[in-house]
């Protein structure tokens, strides 16, 4: 049986952008549009320490594909993980 490392909560205080203030069009809400969404930010955005950078360097579990989730990926987390308490996500950050 192979075990997977949950990732974890990567705290409160990250920006959402470098500041740099650009359209990045990322405007995707549909489930499976996160992670290209994601790249686009990254690729816009540039170097720096914000959401989707970290996101997008983040490894955990074997993982190396992290992303931030689209409008209807988080709501489908939200109603199939937070609602029956797994995954704990924090009530006052994600939703």
């Amino acid at each position: 049986m192979t075990r997977i490392t949950i990732a974890v909560d990567q705290g409160t205080k990250i920006m959402w952008d470098n500041e740099k203030r650009s359209e990045t069009g990322a405007e995707g809400t549909d489930i499976g549009t996160g992670k290209a969404n994601t790249a686009k930010i990254v690729a816009s955005q540039g170097p720096g320490k914000y959401a989707a950078k970290l996101c997008d360097e983040y490894t955990a579990g074997g993982k190396d594909d992290w992303f931030l989730p689209s409008k209807d990926e988080l709501n489908f987390m939200y109603e199939n993980r937070h609602k029956k308490g797994l995954g704990g996500f924090a009530d006052d950050f994600y939703w």
